[in-house]
C-alpha cells in the first residue's frame, strides 16, 4: 500500500540493495481511500481497510477501482482493491 514504511539497506555484493518490510498481522483501520469509477471519476473517501505492514498514516492511501464486466452487473456495489 502506498505509504507502507520500508527500509532500503546496503547488501553485501556491489550493486546490491535489500528491501524490507516491517509486516504485522493484518488489522482493520480507518484509511485514506481513492475510489475510481468505471467512468474514470475519482472520490476521496475514510474506510476501513484491511492493513499488514507499518504505515505513515499521513502518506497512506487505499485504491479501490469498481470491476468491470459481468461482475459489475452482478452487484454493482462491488470494488475491488489493488
Amino acid at each position: 500500500m502506498p505509504g507502507s514504511l520500508i527500509r532500503v539497506k546496503r547488501g553485501k555484493n556491489p550493486g546490491e540493495v535489500i528491501v524490507l518490510c516491517d509486516s504485522q498481522r493484518g488489522s482493520r483501520e480507518w484509511v485514506r481511500t481513492v475510489l475510481v469509477g468505471s467512468d474514470g471519476g475519482i472520490v476521496f473517501a475514510m474506510l476501513k481497510q484491511i492493513i499488514t505492514a507499518a504505515y505513515d498514516e499521513r502518506m497512506a492511501v487505499a485504491i479501490q477501482i469498481l470491476r468491470i464486466g459481468h461482475c459489475l452487473e452482478a452487484n454493482p456495489k462491488r470494488t475491488d482493491t489493488i
